[in-house]
């Protein structure tokens, strides 16, 4: 299969982009297929054609194409960005990191590399790195469960002051295991006779 004449690589990329957006990502890998074929030098297709590869998950299949144009291209936005994706699957941490934040010193506004430098730096305990970024990912997308996680790291960075309303989580916890008065005692009765269960519930909580 080759490029028609009568339709520019340009169009033909833009339809073949529309196809992996739109979910036909077998059709589209067929279309970068040929667009790589065709214009060997132009990495955005080898890009493209790995995002897609990943897509599906053929990690392997797309490590030499993302791999070429990050080598070739190692400042680009998008190849960072997905050649990161691939090396953070494979659990290359630090090198995805690296390749993450140069996504975002090229786009601050790249909500996805702003996301997995939160989710690595979570990860990895590194809390005053997630932090940061999830405070940058709130700016971007407003969500209740950005806003609640930022809450619990504030709570374990002691940004929190104590007694500060934060989210945690709505559940039953210690109840009693029957509603009757005269069933099985509830917690209060229990720790009473066992105060050292306390420690065992706070390391819980």
């Amino acid at each position: 299969m080759s490029v028609n004449p009568s339709t520019t690589y340009e169009e033909h990329f833009s339809r073949a982009q529309k196809m992996h957006g739109d979910g036909y990502v077998e059709e589209a890998i067929t279309e970068y297929r040929t667009l790589v074929s065709e214009y060997p030098e132009d990495l955005a297709f080898k890009v493209a054609l790995g995002s897609a590869l990943m897509h599906v998950g053929r990690d392997s299949q797309a490590e030499p194409y993302l791999q070429e144009a990050w080598e070739r291209a190692p400042h680009d936005m998008a190849t960072n960005f997905h050649w990161g994706t691939l090396l953070n699957r494979r659990g290359d941490f630090e090198a995805a990191h690296s390749c993450f934040l140069t996504t975002v010193t090229v786009e601050p506004r790249h909500a996805s590399a702003v996301k997995e430098l939160a989710t690595l730096g979570l990860y990895r305990g590194h809390l005053d790195e997630a932090y940061h970024w999830i405070g940058r990912l709130s700016t971007l997308q407003p969500k209740g469960d950005v806003r609640a996680t930022t809450a619990q790291i504030e709570m374990l960075l002691n940004k929190r002051k104590a007694g500060s309303e934060y989210y945690c989580g709505t559940a039953q916890v210690f109840s009693r295991s029957s509603k009757s008065a005269e069933g099985p005692p509830g917690e209060r009765e229990i720790l009473e006779l066992n105060p050292e269960r306390s420690d065992g519930i706070l390391s819980l909580c």
